[in-house]
Parts: C-alpha cells; sequence; structure tokens
C-alpha cells in the first residue's frame, strides 16, 4: 500500500490485463478504482459527491516510460531491419548491374569479332578473285613448270623402284620368272620317277610290288612329259 496525494494506494492488474489504482474516498473511505491511465486527473466519489485526484502519478509515468522505452527499441530494430533489407537491395542491384556489364561486353566482344572475321574473309576473297582475273605471270608459269619437273622425277623414281609395273619391265620380270620356272623344276621332275621306283623295288618284293612298279611308270611318263614342256619353254625364252 502507498501513499500518494494523502490517500493509500495499491496498482494492480486485472484479469484482461488493465493496470488499476485501488484507493479509498478521501471522505466516505469507500473503496473505489480507477484505470491506472486515469491517474493524477480529477474524479469524484460516487458515494458522497466530493472531489479527489486519483492517485498512481508514479506508476503511471513509469508504465508510460517503459512504454516509450520498448516503442523506441522496436522503432530502432525497425530502422536496423530496414538498412540492412535495403543494403541487401542495393548489393543485389549492383551484382546484377555488374553482370549486365559483363554481359553486353561479351555481346560486344564476339559481334566484334564476327566483324573481323567477316571482313578478313571478304578480304580474302577480294584477292582470291583479283588474282583469278589476273593473267598468269612468268614466275607463275616458272612455279608450275618446277612442280612438274618434281612429280616426274617422283614417277621416274616410283618406276626403277618397282620394276615390271608400267612399261616393258613387265615382259622382262615374266621372262625371268619363266626361266627360272623351267630351271629349276628339271631337276626334281626328272629325279622324282626314279626316287619312286627305288623305293617300291626296295621295299616290297618283286610278286608284290608289280602293281606298284607300273604305276611308278605312270609317273615317270607323266614326269617326262612335263620335263620335256619344261624343256621346251625354256629354250624359247633363250
Amino acid at each position: 500500500m502507498k501513499v500518494g496525494l494523502h490517500v493509500q494506494y495499491k496498482v494492480v492488474t486485472s484479469k484482461d490485463g488493465k493496470q488499476l489504482v485501488k484507493f479509498k474516498c478521501p471522505r466516505c473511505g469507500i473503496g473505489l478504482d480507477s484505470d491506472l491511465q486515469t491517474a493524477g486527473s480529477n474524479d469524484i466519489c460516487p458515494e458522497c459527491d466530493s472531489p479527489f485526484v486519483v492517485p498512481g502519478i508514479a506508476e503511471r509515468d513509469a508504465v508510460e516510460a517503459e512504454a516509450r522505452r520498448r516503442l523506441q527499441q522496436r522503432e530502432k530494430q525497425r530502422r536496423e531491419a530496414q538498412v540492412a533489407a535495403n543494403a541487401r537491395q542495393e548489393a543485389q542491384a549492383l551484382e546484377e548491374r555488374r553482370r549486365q556489364e559483363e554481359q553486353a561486353q561479351e555481346a560486344a566482344r564476339v559481334a566484334q569479332e564476327r566483324l573481323r572475321f567477316e571482313a578478313e574473309h571478304e578480304a580474302e576473297q577480294q584477292a582470291a578473285a583479283a588474282r583469278a582475273r589476273a593473267p598468269a605471270t612468268s614466275a607463275d608459269i616458272a612455279e608450275l613448270r618446277y612442280q612438274l619437273q618434281v612429280l616426274n622425277a617422283s614417277v621416274a623414281t616410283l618406276s626403277a623402284r618397282l620394276p615390271g609395273t608400267v612399261g616393258p619391265d613387265r615382259k622382262e620380270v615374266s621372262d625371268g620368272v619363266l626361266k627360272a620356272l623351267a630351271k629349276w623344276t628339271l631337276l626334281p621332275l626328272a629325279v622324282l620317277p626314279g626316287l619312286v621306283m627305288l623305293a617300291v623295288t626296295g621295299v616290297l618284293g618283286p610278286d608284290e610290288s608289280e602293281g606298284l612298279v607300273l604305276f611308278a611308270l605312270l609317273l615317270c611318263f607323266i614326269g617326262g612329259v612335263f620335263v620335256l614342256v619344261k624343256t621346251v619353254a625354256w629354250a624359247n625364252l633363250k
């Protein structure tokens, strides 16, 4: 219980959250209560109609000061949040402008490269057209003759390394091959029947080797025919 303006009072909180000042009428002593926000204002007792001043001015001032402090705190937080949001938006805007500038620079570079390439290509086409229209000079003719001589020399070198591929060399290679065949096949064909005869008569007896002897004679006849043919071919090749 506090004393204010010669009146005892106390500040309580109602069920609905309001702060009330409870006191007694200075004249009749009836119990009264008023809202804390009305502290310091004049009022009249409903019982004896005597005027009085609602006590609790200090508590009212404290509550109002606390409310102002909280309001200022919320306002400060709101301003700080707004500043941070503005800073983020500005940073995002700067990043977007930087990205757009880079894209514009890249597009300008690509366009410049394309124009340079087109200009060089057009210049090359014009130079080629000018060279095609211009008559051949003595230097051009000399260069063509030199290239033709180099080509002929390369063909001659290739022909020398691969005989028998063109011209008369093929006839020479064919004759050499036929002579070698005729020379080196005479001896095996002539010796083969005799070797067969020796083998048959040496391993088997006279009675058992009669049929084989006939077969060996047939082989000798065939071998003789081949030897004759090869000999004639060899003689013609000489």
